[in-house]
């Protein structure tokens, strides 16, 4: 598939177009984007931000607008995306109460909010405004309820990784790294990457059901 039908499948929040995207085409130059935010971090970690920023992508605004819908072919793709990122990762500094190291590239962030940074370039800053944020909030909670009751779906191994990964993603950035996969990989005796993949699609598949039940909330 051609780098443009990606974009436009992108635009539409087509996920595994979005996946081709950041984890294949734009890989290398969001790794460098990373370096500016995350120095020291191996590139095993760099793959988890880059999970991580495809479950924000992918999950759309609190209006149920797609995060990705303004990107074209004919406007740099690859900028548009490492924009996005960029803003991902300093708001996440901001959340774990760090500066980022290098933001010589997004000076003109400095002077916005988190909320508005926290969208991708391109958005449109009024996307949360069509409800109140305690109704938003509500319906937030009541999808991730209802998302995790879909979970007995789940084999009991997938519940396990699922959640030991979702508790240790609050302690983030404090202490040294958890390690979580090297941890699980001595217990269950899979692979690491075994494990960190298996945590990556049933953390997508449980972020699937989440939006699906927010958007009908929101609907």
């Amino acid at each position: 598939m051609s780098e443009n039908e990606l974009v436009r499948k992108a635009a539409s929040n087509d996920m595994e177009a979005i996946y081709t995207l950041i984890h294949n085409n734009y890989r290398e130059y969001l790794f460098t984007v990373s370096r500016r935010y995350y120095p020291a971090v191996t590139d095993s970690d760099r793959e988890e931000l880059l999970s991580a920023f495809f479950d924000f992508i992918i999950t759309p605004t609190a209006t149920g607008k797609f995060r990705l819908r303004s990107i074209s072919g004919e406007k740099t793709p690859g900028g548009y995306i490492g924009r996005a990122f960029a803003n991902f990762l300093s708001d996440r500094l901001a959340m774990e109460g760090r500066i980022p190291t290098d933001r010589t590239e997004d000076k003109n962030l400095e002077n916005k909010d988190a909320a508005t940074r926290f969208a991708p370039a391109g958005s449109n800053s009024a996307d949360n405004d069509d409800f109140p944020e305690a109704a938003v909030a509500d319906i937030k909670i009541r999808a991730l309820l209802d998302a995790f009751e879909s979970m007995e779906k789940f084999t009991s191994m997938d519940r396990y990784v699922l959640l030991t990964f979702l508790i240790g993603e609050r302690f983030r950035g404090l202490g040294r790294p958890l390690k979580l996969r090297l941890a699980l990989e001595k217990q269950l005796g899979q692979n690491a990457s075994t494990i960190y993949n298996r945590y990556s699609d049933n953390k997508r598949k449980l972020s699937d059901i989440a939006r699906k039940i927010m958007l009908e909330s929101l609907n």
